[in-house]
């Protein structure tokens, strides 16, 4: 089995940013998927559990919080956060933009991206502007086993 391909990665617009998913859990068994989140600055998650998937993330770019449980993380480029099945959590960008590298184990969560986010033609630079489509992303949620808590639980 091989990882590398020459295909362009599939890309999703969501909550003002870009979603690549660089390794479908369909070429893995299922055992993780591979996605690179490229954010801009303020993004914020609303608070929400994986009941069955692990979530770690490397910081490539930029700076973030991470709510893990009752504790606020912060994370620069070079960073990882480890987010634990079952753990409530929110991410917030704070610095200009941006670039996630997500590992997700097991697979599956790439399929509420692709529920929640827009499908992108072409790369153009332009990131979906306006207010996220709250109710398409609780939805999305409700079909792949993501709860949704709440808002973003970040001040300012």
């Amino acid at each position: 089995m091989t990882t590398t391909t020459s295909q362009a990665p599939e890309a999703l617009s969501l909550l003002g940013g870009t979603i690549f998913i660089r390794i479908d859990g369909s070429e893995t068994g299922g055992d993780y998927s591979v996605l690179e989140q490229v954010l801009p600055g303020g993004t914020a998650t609303p608070l929400h559990i994986h009941p069955r998937e692990d979530e770690t993330f490397v910081v490539v770019d930029g700076e973030i919080t991470v709510l893990r449980g009752d504790e606020n993380i912060s994370a620069r480029a070079g960073e990882v956060v480890r987010l634990p099945r079952g753990v409530p959590h929110a991410l917030r960008v704070d610095s200009p933009s941006a670039r996630i590298i997500d590992v997700v184990t097991p697979a599956g969560h790439e399929e509420f991206f692709r529920l929640a986010g827009e499908p992108i033609q072409e790369l153009t630079g332009v990131l979906t502007e306006g207010a996220p489509d709250m109710e398409r992303i609780v939805s999305a949620a409700r079909q792949t086993g993501l709860e949704i808590l709440g808002p973003p639980p970040f001040e300012g």
